[in-house]
C-alpha cells in the first residue's frame, strides 16, 4: 500500500475521484496500491460493494487504475437503512423513558422502553432494530421486541412484543392566546401582610402554598410558608391563587393508548427422525403508542393529502410555524434548568427565559441512602460526614432575558454547527442541509439588571469605579450613605459590635468570603459594602458561596489605592450606583436569541449522564474533631453489645435500604460549559486564607447501610447468655439488631447535623448510570482535576479504583442535573453582561423533523487504486 503522507495530495485524490463519482457528500475511504497484491487493510471500517467497471484516474502526477463501488443511492439497501434511520428519529422523544401499562384484556403489567427493551413476568425482550419500519400512509412506525433466541418472524416460544405509534396533535396550539403563564412562580416577588405592603421573594412552589422570603435589608432570612391566596404578585397585582389550567384534549407527552396480550400457543413441531413434540409457548403483546413525532408533515401542519406544497414555502408559512409549534409541545410540561457559577438559567416555553440563582439547603431529614461513608485519612484529626446535596430554593431575583408570546416567530435557519463545518464543501453536500429553529426574544427586562460595573462617587472630587459581586441584589441600582471603617472588625468577617444604619461600609479583603463579609455588614445595618484589596492581585469577578442566604445589598470590590483614599473620607457621603460599560446603554432592554435544535448525539445519549461522562457531584461536608465522636459514644457503647450479640444469632445484621429517588427536573448546579470566555468560578470565588470551609472525605454512598460492626466498637467478649434468652427467635434477634443499628446510625446522624456544614464540588466519571434508582456509579476524578477551592478536602482519599454510587439528584454535566429528563436540555449559553443573551437548546422531538435532525450518518465505502506503472509508483507521496 502507499500512504499519502501530504494534505495537497489527499485532497487532489478526493476531488479527483469525486469528479468521477459524480457525487458529493457521500463517505469513501481511498487506498492506493503499487500493485494488484494490495488490499484493503483488514480491520477497516470501510465496506466493499458491488464494483463499477475500473477507471483511470491521475493522482499527484501518478495514472491508477480504480475499482470504485456501485453507487448505493436508489438501492433497496439503501431505502432500508433511512427507513430505519426516520423511525430512530420519531422514537428519539422516547429516549430515557420507560412506560408502564397492563394488557387491556388479561391485565397482565410490561414496561415498555422505547427503542431498548419490553420486559413482562420478569422477562425481557429486546428491540430488534432490523424489524423497524415505516407506516405507509402515516408519519408513525412499527418496532418488533423479541427475547433471547426469537426473531420478531419465527415461530418459537418466548416473548414477543409490536410497537405502533401514531399520531397525536396537541389542540391548543390553534389558540395559543389561551395558555396562561403561571402566576408567583419560585424567582418572582409578590406583596405579603396588611394590605400587602411588604415585598418577598417566593422560594419554592408547595402547591397550594408558596415558601416566601422577605426582601428588604435588616429583615429575617427566615422563610415560611403562606398560603397562596394571602399573596398577589407584585408585577401586576393579581391573586397568587393557582390560575385555571387548560386541559389539553390531547396529552403533550408520549403515550400508551391501548395495549392487548395475544392468547399464549403452542404449537406441535416435528423432530427430523419423525417424532412430534410440543414447542414451547410464547407470548405476544400489541402496543399502541400516540405522540406528536408520528404525525406526518401535512398532519403537523394542518394540510390535506392533496395538498402537495412544499414543507417551508413562503406561501404556507402559518403552517409551518404550526407544525414547529406542535413539535416543540413536549416542552410545556417542564422548565429546563443550566448552571454557570451563581447564576442558574431557566426556559419554561412558551411563556420565558429567566435568569436566576438557586440556593442549596440541607434537607429537613438527613436519610441514611442521602449519607457517603468517608474513611480518614491516617493521622486525621477530626471526623467528616458527607451527604449528597440535593436540594434547592430559589435564592435570589434575577432577569427576565425575554418573554416568549403568541406572535413569537419560529424561524427555520440552516444549523450554524454545520455551516462551520461546511465551508470547503461542494455544492448539493447533505452536511450542511441540517436547520435549526430560531427564536428571537423580547420584553426582557432593562440591561441594567446584567450591569456588574459600579462606581463610588464622593461630590465632583472623587469617583472610583469597582466591579459588583455577582451575588448582589441585582434590583439595586444605587445607594447612598456615609462611609464608614469599622477598625475592631477590620475584614468584616466578624459579627460587628455596633450598627451602622445606612452607611456604605468599606473593609480589607481577607480571613473570609466576600459573600460571608456582605451578610456580617447587612446584619449591621449596612445599605452597601466597598471591598479594597490587599497585596494580592484584584480578582475580576466576586463569586458567592452557593449555601449562604443571598444578601440583600451590593457589594463593590475596589483596588487598595482606591480604598486608601476612601479611608481618608470616613464620614462623608458618598453615592455607589451601576454605570454603564463598553458604551452599553443600561436603559435598553435585554435580547434573547434561542436557538432549538436536534443535537449531533441524539441517538447516543438516553440518559443525561451516562457510562463516560465527566460529572460534578455537590456534597455538604459535616466537620467535627473529636466532637461528633463523644456526642454519639456513650450511644454506640450502650448498642453495640446488642447489636453485636444479634449479629452472632443470625450470622450478621441486615442491612438498610438507603437509594434516592430520581427527580425528572432539579435545580440546576454549577460547571455549564459556556460560549463566552468568563472566568472560572474556581479563580474568583475564594477570598480567604484557607481558613473557610473545614475539610471533608469520601469514600462510597450508603446504598445499603454497613452493617453494625463498622457503625460500632463492639465487645469482642462473650455475649452473655441471659442477654440472648430476650430472643424466641432468630428472626426477633435480627430485627432488633437491625432496629438498634438504624437508632445508632440516626444517632450519628443528628449529631452531625448540629454541626456546621460546607459544600463541596467533586469531579467524577459515571461508570454506570441506575435511573430507576436514581443513582449512578462514579469514580473520582484525580486530585490534581479538582476544584482548588470547592474540591479541596485535604483529609479525604480520592480512590479513582474503586466506583461509588451517588443520587442523580447531586451529580451534574455541564451545569444540567443527571436527574433531568435527556429529550430536552440547554446545551450552550451565553451570558446577558452585553445586554444579549443566547441559549441553544436540545428538543429530541425536533429530531423527527427530516430538515432538522442530522444527516443520516453513513458507512463509508472503500475505493482500492492500483497504479498503472508500479515502478513509477513512489513508496510515499
Amino acid at each position: 500500500m502507499i500512504s499519502i503522507g501530504k494534505n495537497t495530495s489527499r485532497l487532489l485524490a478526493a476531488a479527483t475521484l469525486s469528479a468521477v463519482l459524480n457525487v458529493s457528500g457521500e463517505p469513501y475511504v481511498v487506498y492506493l496500491a503499487r500493485d494488484r497484491g494490495g488490499q484493503v487493510p483488514s480491520g477497516s471500517n470501510a465496506k466493499k460493494d458491488s464494483l463499477a467497471a475500473p477507471v483511470g484516474v491521475s493522482i499527484a502526477g501518478n495514472r491508477f487504475s480504480c475499482e470504485l463501488p456501485a453507487s448505493a443511492r436508489g438501492s433497496a439497501d439503501e431505502a432500508l437503512q433511512a427507513a430505519r434511520y426516520a423511525v430512530a428519529r420519531k422514537a428519539g422523544a422516547f429516549a430515557g423513558t420507560c412506560l408502564v401499562g397492563h394488557a387491556e384484556n388479561t391485565g397482565e403489567a410490561f414496561e415498555l422502553c422505547v427503542g431498548d427493551r419490553f420486559v413482562s413476568a420478569e422477562t425481557p425482550a429486546l428491540h430488534q432494530v432490523s424489524a423497524d419500519r415505516l407506516l405507509p400512509n402515516s408519519g408513525g412506525f412499527e418496532q418488533h421486541y423479541a427475547s433471547y433466541g426469537v426473531s420478531s418472524g419465527s415461530g418459537g416460544g418466548g416473548l414477543r412484543a409490536t410497537v405502533n405509534c401514531s399520531c397525536s396533535l396537541p389542540s391548543h396550539l390553534d389558540a395559543p392566546s389561551r395558555i396562561e403563564a403561571p402566576r408567583c412562580q419560585p424567582g418572582e416577588l409578590v406583596l405579603i401582610g396588611p394590605e400587602f405592603k411588604k415585598v418577598a421573594l417566593v422560594t419554592a412552589d408547595r402547591g397550594d402554598s408558596l415558601e416566601v422570603r422577605l426582601t428588604e435589608p435588616g429583615t429575617s432570612w427566615e422563610g415560611w410558608i403562606a398560603p397562596r391566596e394571602e399573596l398577589q404578585a407584585a408585577k401586576n397585582f393579581r391573586s397568587c391563587e393557582n390560575q385555571l389550567v387548560i386541559e389539553d384534549e390531547i396529552s403533550l407527552q408520549p403515550r400508551i393508548t391501548s395495549a392487548n396480550e395475544l392468547r399464549t400457543t403452542a404449537s406441535v413441531a416435528t423432530a427430523n427422525a419423525g417424532e412430534a413434540f410440543p414447542e414451547a409457548a410464547h407470548r405476544s403483546f400489541e402496543i399502541e403508542l400516540q405522540s406528536v413525532t408520528c404525525c406526518s408533515a401535512m398532519q403537523l401542519q394542518g394540510r390535506s393529502s392533496d395538498d402537495a406544497t412544499g414543507f417551508a414555502t413562503t406561501e404556507n408559512a402559518k403552517s409551518s410555524e404550526l407544525a414547529l409549534r406542535r413539535l416543540l409541545s413536549p416542552l410545556e410540561d417542564r422548565c429546563l434548568y443550566a448552571q454557570n457559577g451563581w447564576w442558574s438559567y431557566e426556559l419554561c416555553w412558551p411563556f420565558s427565559v429567566r435568569q436566576i440563582h438557586f440556593q442549596v439547603v440541607t434537607e429537613e431529614e438527613q436519610s441514611l441512602g442521602a449519607r457517603i461513608l468517608a474513611p480518614m485519612q491516617a493521622g486525621a484529626s477530626s471526623e467528616t460526614l458527607l451527604f449528597a446535596a440535593t436540594e434547592s430554593v430559589v435564592g435570589s431575583t434575577g432577569a427576565t432575558l425575554g418573554r416568549f408570546g403568541s406572535n413569537t416567530h419560529l424561524e427555520l435557519r440552516r444549523s450554524a454547527a454545520n455551516n462551520a463545518g461546511t465551508s470547503g464543501a461542494a455544492s448539493g453536500s447533505r452536511r450542511g442541509s441540517q436547520q435549526e429553529v430560531v427564536v428571537e426574544l423580547d420584553g426582557g427586562d432593562a440591561c441594567k439588571v446584567a450591569a456588574n460595573t459600579w462606581q463610588i462617587e464622593l461630590g465632583s472630587t472623587l469617583h472610583v469605579s469597582g466591579a459588583g459581586g455577582f451575588f448582589n441584589p441585582v434590583s439595586v441600582e444605587s445607594v447612598e450613605g456615609k462611609l464608614a471603617h469599622p477598625a475592631e472588625n477590620l475584614h468584616g468577617c466578624e459579627s460587628f459590635e455596633h450598627t451602622y444604619p445606612g452607611a456604605v461600609l468599606i473593609v480589607k479583603r481577607g480571613e473570609c468570603f466576600f459573600h460571608q463579609k456582605a451578610m456580617k455588614a447587612e446584619e449591621a445595618g449596612a445599605a452597601a459594602l466597598l471591598v479594597y484589596n490587599d497585596d494580592r492581585p484584584p480578582v475580576e469577578t466576586m463569586e458567592g458561596v452557593e449555601e449562604l442566604v443571598p444578601p440583600r445589598i451590593p457589594t463593590v470590590f475596589i483596588h487598595a489605592d482606591k480604598g486608601e483614599q476612601l479611608l481618608g473620607e470616613l464620614g462623608e457621603r458618598v453615592t455607589v450606583s451601576k454605570v454603564t460599560h463598553d458604551g452599553l446603554e443600561l436603559s435598553r432592554n435585554v435580547t434573547t436569541k434561542v436557538t432549538f435544535r436536534c443535537t449531533e448525539d441524539w441517538q447516543s445519549r438516553r440518559e443525561s449522564c451516562q457510562a463516560g461522562d465527566h460529572v460534578d457531584v455537590k456534597l455538604w461536608a459535616v466537620t467535627g474533631e473529636s466532637e461528633l465522636s463523644a456526642q454519639t459514644q456513650e450511644h454506640d457503647h450502650d448498642v453495640s453489645e446488642t447489636i453485636d450479640g444479634a449479629s452472632k444469632a443470625d450470622g450478621a445484621a441486615s442491612p438498610v435500604s438507603g437509594n434516592q429517588e430520581a427527580n425528572d427536573e432539579a435545580s440546576p448546579a454549577s460547571g455549564f460549559q459556556e460560549m463566552n470566555d468568563r472566568p472560572s468560578p474556581a479563580s474568583v470565588l475564594e477570598d480567604s486564607n484557607d481558613e473557610s470551609s473545614p475539610d471533608s472525605t469520601l469514600e462510597e454512598m450508603n446504598d445499603e447501610a454497613t452493617p453494625a460492626s463498622e457503625f460500632s466498637d463492639a465487645s469482642q467478649g462473650e455475649f452473655p447468655a441471659a442477654d440472648f434468652q430476650e430472643f424466641s427467635s432468630d428472626q426477633e434477634a435480627e430485627a432488633a439488631a437491625k432496629r438498634i443499628q438504624e437508632e445508632n446510625q440516626q444517632a450519628h446522624l443528628n449529631a452531625a447535623l448540629k454541626l456546621p456544614a460546607s459544600l463541596k464540588l467533586l469531579r467524577a466519571v459515571v461508570v454506570e448510570a441506575f435511573p430507576k434508582d436514581g443513582s449512578l456509579l462514579v469514580r473520582w476524578a484525580p486530585p490534581q482535576e479538582q476544584d482548588p477551592v470547592l474540591g479541596n478536602i485535604p483529609a479525604l482519599e480520592l480512590n479513582d479504583e474503586q466506583p461509588l454510587l451517588v443520587p442523580m439528584k447531586a451529580a451534574y454535566r455541564d451545569g444540567t442535573s443527571c436527574a433531568a429528563a435527556p429529550t430536552a436540555y440547554i446545551e450552550k449559553l451565553l451570558e446577558p453582561y452585553s445586554c444579549q443573551a443566547e441559549l441553544v437548546v436540545h428538543v429530541a422531538s425536533l429530531c423527527a423533523h427530516p430538515r432538522l435532525a442530522p444527516p443520516r450518518p453513513r458507512e463509508a465505502q472503500a475505493i482500492t487504486c492500483v497504479a498503472s506503472d508500479p515502478s513509477k509508483a513512489p513508496e510515499r507521496t
